[in-house]
């Protein structure tokens, strides 16, 4: 059986490395971090990661931590 897309990725853990370092460069990013707050920052992360686990074949959708 061949491994899906989110398998190679890491599963939820190797999404959330990803979506993890998504937020890191927003953070670091000048214009980005002063357009968008913190909560906006982890929202964008938290969106990404459902995303991801979305389309490349999660078994459920990803709750995540707040």
């Amino acid at each position: 059986m061949s491994q899906t897309l989110m398998d190679q990725l890491g599963g939820t853990t190797g999404v959330t490395k990803l979506a993890d370092a998504f937020a890191a460069n927003l953070s670091a990013n000048p214009t980005v971090s002063s357009a968008l707050n913190p909560d906006a920052i982890n929202s964008a992360k938290q969106g990404l990661v459902n995303e991801i686990a979305k389309v490349s074949g999660a078994p459920e959708p990803y709750a995540g931590a707040s």
